[in-house]
């Protein structure tokens, strides 16, 4: 006797060859996922790695039509003053207009260094925080002249999760830096 399961389902009367397309699809992606997380695991072998709990508080620019942005207060890692900055659909004139909303992050140095600062960095889920968020490394040279980071995109699984994030009082976040 077959359930109904088995009566309603397409795959055992596909052949081989139509499956193949969406398991090579399904191993590309866990090899990403993996190649992300190898990269995590080469950063914490590094000597100099620091962990810092942030909250990112929400702020309004003195614009005749004031944009919403995140920063964080200032904070010491590696014997270095950083703070990092957030805004909302990368600048996008009226984020309250869309429904899809992303965040997107830069690292700021705020002492001006003597030699220029290598330094890779990852925005985790923190301690307090609910979204989950998928591990990106990103690196960036800090020299005297250029202190700030671009902004690079805070990767979310989906919209949902932005649009809870910034219905929050602030957003808490882990950053892992580390000095190259």
């Amino acid at each position: 006797m077959q359930s109904i399961h088995e009566c309603c389902c397409a795959f055992p009367k596909k052949s081989g060859l139509e499956l193949l397309d969406p398991v090579h699809s399904l191993c590309e992606q866990k090899e990403k996922d993996m190649k992300v997380y190898k990269q995590i695991l080469d950063l914490l072998s590094v000597e100099r790695v620091a962990f810092v709990d942030l909250q990112l508080l929400p702020n309004r620019t003195d614009d005749f039509i004031p944009k919403l942005f995140y920063e964080t207060n200032r904070f010491t890692a590696h014997g270095f003053q950083w703070t990092v900055k957030a805004r909302v659909n990368d600048n996008q004139d009226n984020p309250i207009h869309s429904m899809i909303r992303t965040l997107s992050y830069q690292l700021i140095l705020k002492t001006r260094p003597q030699s220029p600062v290598l330094m890779s960095y990852v925005a985790l889920k923190g301690p307090f925080g609910e979204t989950r968020i998928d591990p990106v490394i990103y690196e960036f040279e800090f020299t005297g002249d250029v202190t700030e980071s671009p902004y690079q995109e805070l990767p979310l699984p989906d919209s949902v999760d932005c649009n809870r994030m910034l219905a929050a009082k602030h957003i808490n976040l882990r950053f892992a830096l580390v000095h190259k």
